[in-house]
């Protein structure tokens, strides 16, 4: 079963905490998929995670280059733009970089449909008035999201 935790992000500087306190969660192993529009925060959110992590590199979108590996930090950071892949995800040998030995992000997801681990934490962005962002967690590790729940108030 799915659970679930709703945030509302209502600037750059509640982004970046927020991220900054996902990173003392996230583990080598884990994988998070990150939803929402373009513009709606994906890699925002993954840039304040890295700083979280201590990644030294700059961290920006991999829309061009589908991937990026940042290594300089506590753990190392798969960062994945799965937006231009689209109906074109066989044979990529993607799933062998979601192993145990660093924290795979992926935005867009949804263009891997059944390839991603049952455990996928997912975040969903959607844009709100006032350019607030309204962010769904949702996991099947209860225990994972009761300590997130826990830090965020």
């Amino acid at each position: 079963m799915t659970s679930l935790f709703k945030v509302h992000l209502k600037n750059l500087e509640a982004t970046n905490r927020f991220g900054l306190l996902l990173s003392t969660l996230l583990k080598p192993g884990d994988v998070v998929g990150l939803k929402g529009v373009i513009g709606s925060g994906k890699t925002t959110l993954v840039q304040a995670i890295a700083k979280g992590l201590g990644i030294q590199e700059e961290v920006q979108s991999p829309t061009f280059n589908l991937f990026r590996m940042h290594q300089s930090g506590r753990f190392p950071l798969w960062h994945f733009d799965c937006y231009r892949l689209e109906g074109h995800t066989s044979d990529l040998g993607f799933e062998e970089y979601l192993g145990e030995d660093a924290i795979a992000m992926i935005e867009w997801p949804e263009f891997f449909p059944g390839r991603l681990p049952r455990n996928l934490i997912s975040l969903t962005f959607e844009i709100g008035d006032n350019q607030v962002r309204h962010l769904t967690v949702s996991t099947s590790n209860d225990l994972w999201l009761d300590s997130l729940r826990t830090l965020w108030h």
